[in-house]
């Protein structure tokens, strides 16, 4: 069974948990209609959204919801392994090794801190802009 055949079957059966989730509200009177849901006089387009995107935590929370969750999971983790190997290897190439701490440092980053940083690494000049880059930004995870 596909995640999209899934993802109608559990729409259709339990309604409320996709809301709660969806919307972070508490709603009774849902109907799930072909291409959009509807709760009591507010009506929603159904529209593409990108699972590995997600945090998986309101996921995991909800049994019904636990299919998604590891999707989500390793979707995210993946993304975040992805991005800091590819920060990693530019580093390198543009200043020559780089000094264990300072990976260690970089491997505790969140994927937004990871972003931010490979857009800043366009302007660091040298090793020492990284650090202070690194010291600015070390509050913020």
């Amino acid at each position: 069974m596909t995640y999209d055949n899934v993802c109608k079957y559990l729409a259709e059966q339990h309604p409320a948990s996709f809301v709660r989730w969806l919307l972070g509200i508490e709603a009774a009177d849902v109907r799930v209609l072909v291409n959009q849901f509807q709760v009591s006089n507010t009506l929603h387009r159904y529209r593409v959204m990108r699972l590995w995107e997600q945090d998986p935590t309101p996921l995991l929370a909800d049994p019904v919801l636990l299919p998604f969750a590891t999707l989500a999971q390793g979707r995210h983790e993946g993304r975040h392994e992805g991005e800091r190997e590819l920060l990693l290897r530019l580093l390198t190439r543009k200043f020559g090794a780089i000094a264990s701490p300072i990976q260690e440092q970089i491997c505790l980053l969140s994927v937004d801190q990871l972003e931010s940083l490979g857009e800043a690494l366009l302007d660091f000049s040298d090793l020492a802009d990284l650090v202070a880059w690194l010291e600015a930004n070390q509050n913020s995870r």
